[in-house]
């Protein structure tokens, strides 16, 4: 376990950083986290431990904001044969996913006529559909089964079990939109 001298001196060196960045984007989370550190320590200052996590909590989304402004302006096309299926009973283009913008993942998913995909679920992350072609019947969570065509998003919070079947005669294609991105090891298959 870390130590509360270890914690203090650790968000120590993460205020001196956020105060050495010359970033003008920045300018407006400063007082923002400033705020937040009055309100830490006014209201967990009975515990300097649990000041110094929430400090370091808020800071690292600091940096993350910081670290989100540093990415560079990017062009790219998916090949089409780099389609593959999946276990889960889909066809699967990755149309973005990198360590270079792990803020968001995007993927072309392709369902055949009369293929139920499994129950799964994402772990620490949120996906979306934004159906294109097709028609389908989405299951999310506890809300009762849904049809779906283009035009209709469904939001899938993570933890939230889901599945969709195509219920059409053509393939069903929808883009599967994941916040952070789509990581493999955030699967699971229920």
């Amino acid at each position: 376990m870390v130590s509360e001298e270890e914690l203090r001196a650790s968000v120590e060196r993460m205020e001196a950083r956020l105060a050495a960045l010359a970033d003008p984007s920045l300018i407006e989370p400063r007082p923002i986290y400033d705020e937040l550190a009055l309100r830490f320590e006014r209201d967990l200052g009975a515990s300097r431990r649990d000041v110094a996590l929430a400090k370091s909590a808020a800071l690292m989304v600091l940096q993350a904001l910081a670290s989100a402004r540093e990415m560079k302006p990017v062009i790219s096309r998916a090949e089409a044969g780099a389609e593959y299926y999946t276990d889960e009973g889909c066809d699967i283009l990755e149309l973005s996913n990198s360590a270079d913008d792990p803020h968001a993942s995007i993927a072309r998913a392709r369902v055949a006529p009369g293929v139920t995909t499994r129950w799964h679920q994402l772990r620490a992350t949120t996906e979306r559909y934004v159906m294109l072609e097709g028609c389908g019947r989405v299951e999310v969570g506890e809300l009762p089964p849904q049809l779906v065509e283009a035009g209709h998003v469904v939001i899938i919070p993570p933890l939230c079990r889901q599945r969709i079947a195509n219920v059409g005669e053509t393939d069903l294609v929808f883009l599967a939109i994941c916040t952070p991105r789509y990581r493999q090891n955030n699967y699971q298959a229920l």
